[in-house]
């Protein structure tokens, strides 16, 4: 069995972690260019980030990955380099991110349709649901890859909408361990 504490007291971290991501998604909903110029320079830092932690390991396995270990340090180089041109370049940047998150829908949703026969096995109806569905996400995918603008705005929108959920859910957990 669990056990269950009968009353937490009101929860003021999750209370204010949920305020927090409501701001961030009404803010990310009423201001999507700024969004998009602060979604490029968080990549930009991680890729910075990551690429002086790539480096790092380089100097630290070196000896332990014998010839392998030039191409740690070439991808410790590269993602510096690229954190540096989305950090200056917030333009290039951003269409870089939208060209990702475009294809990687494509690839998804192509992966879907290759795979959506399993689901005769359950019944037409879902297979049909699911195919069609695949079909239009192929679709959408590659509108956003022929307008990148379009593809920055749904990812924008998209972060704007978990942001929004994350932090009404949060609010109600601060809200229900009162009691």
């Amino acid at each position: 069995m669990f056990w269950r504490q009968k009353s937490w007291g009101f929860d003021w971290p999750a209370f204010m972690s949920g305020i927090i991501y409501l701001i961030a998604g009404f803010f990310l909903f009423a201001k999507p260019s700024a969004s998009i110029v602060s979604i490029v320079l968080l990549f930009g830092i991680m890729a910075i980030v990551q690429g002086i932690s790539w480096i790092g390991n380089f100097f630290h396995y070196r000896d332990y990955l014998s010839g392998t270990s030039i191409f740690v340090l070439i991808a410790g180089i590269l993602d510096i380099l690229i954190g540096i041109v989305f950090i200056t370049k917030i333009y290039a940047g951003a269409i870089v991110i939208a060209y990702v998150f475009a294809t990687w829908f494509l690839i998804d949703s192509l992966i879907g349709l290759v795979v959506v026969s399993h689901l005769r096995s359950f019944g037409r109806g879902y297979f049909w649901a699911a195919l069609i569905l695949e079909i239009l996400s192929v679709v959408v995918a590659l509108m956003l890859i022929f307008n990148p603008l379009s593809s920055l705005l749904t990812l924008t929108m998209l972060l704007a909408l978990y942001f929004v959920i994350f932090g009404i859910n949060n609010v109600i957990v601060a809200i229900a361990h009162r009691g």
